[in-house]
């Protein structure tokens, strides 16, 4: 807390910084914890203070007063929670802002993964995290944009039980059980389909536990919600692997798939020298009314 009051008082005074140390001393004193550090020393306080005003009145001069907020992005913050694709909410919130439509994270971190990620680091799509904002969003552009009512992705709006990841692991489970009802062991290829009516009546089995609940299929009917039961189980029957089942469910919910007309393209700087260097470009983006990833 007292390294990020330091690094404050070179744009503003720190108060709420100065304010949260001093509430968490008396919190830990409170509770006669031993070793409370220190507060800020008068010096400290007098530096901050007198920095903070310098700086913030030469940013008062160079700086428009400029609101950045405009629909759909103003009043509608996304909720990530625990999910980890940081990286695909900033690039939706990035190509919403620009195209005045609210895009969905789900899909731009499916059009980043591209059915590949099991591939690459042996994990299922709707398990993937971690990625880089410009080409996320790029991608998603490529192919064309999935709206947040077509796609949801706000991890609040689902079960209190799980997480929006969750659920999407629960959905993707559905395709090991129905391969596993619908196939048996066999001796060179490991598993063979099974055939006539024994593989009509594994079908019917699955679909009737699935219809009934009894299989935890997560949320799939309030994420992909425009699909309904029998296209949910058509999908199922057609896929060829559990990204594969996650990319046609993906691709269902989003059609038709809304084509941005400007020559929009997102691009990485990381160029900066300094500290400096890297706010100048920064408030140059926000002068010019754009908003900002940091990767």
């Amino acid at each position: 807390m007292k390294v990020e009051a330091e690094l404050i008082s070179y744009y503003k005074i720190p108060n709420f910084e100065i304010e949260e140390v001093k509430k968490t001393r008396e919190l830990l004193k409170a509770q006669e914890v031993r070793d409370i550090p220190t507060g800020f020393s008068p010096a400290e306080l007098n530096r901050f203070s007198s920095r903070g005003t310098t700086n913030l009145n030469i940013r008062r001069v160079n700086c428009r007063n400029v609101d950045n907020r405009k629909y759909p992005l103003e009043n509608d913050i996304r909720n990530q929670d625990s999910v980890g694709w940081s990286y695909a909410y900033v690039a939706a919130d990035l190509i919403s802002h620009r195209v005045g439509k609210k895009v969905s994270a789900i899909d731009v971190a499916n059009a980043y993964s591209n059915g590949n990620f099991s591939d690459h680091i042996g994990r299922a799509e709707s398990q993937s995290s971690g990625g880089y904002i410009a080409n996320a969003a790029n991608a998603a552009i490529d192919r064309g944009l999935c709206l947040e009512s077509q796609l949801p992705s706000d991890d609040y709006q689902f079960s209190t039980s799980k997480n929006l990841v969750q659920e999407l692991v629960a959905i993707d489970k559905l395709y090991d059980t129905y391969y596993e009802a619908t196939t048996k062991p066999g001796l060179i290829y490991g598993r063979n389909k099974k055939t006539g009516r024994e593989f009509r009546r594994a079908q019917a089995h699955f679909e009737e536990n699935l219809d009934c609940g009894r299989l935890d299929g997560g949320d799939w009917s309030k994420i992909f919600k425009s699909i309904d039961f029998e296209q949910f189980m058509s999908i199922i029957k057609r896929s060829t692997s559990k990204d594969d089942f996650f990319d046609k469910l993906v691709a269902k919910s989003c059609y038709p798939r809304t084509k941005v007309n400007e020559q929009l393209h997102f691009q990485s700087d990381d160029s900066f020298t300094s500290r400096g260097s890297m706010m100048n470009t920064i408030n140059d983006r926000l002068e010019r009314g754009e908003i900002l990833g940091i990767s």
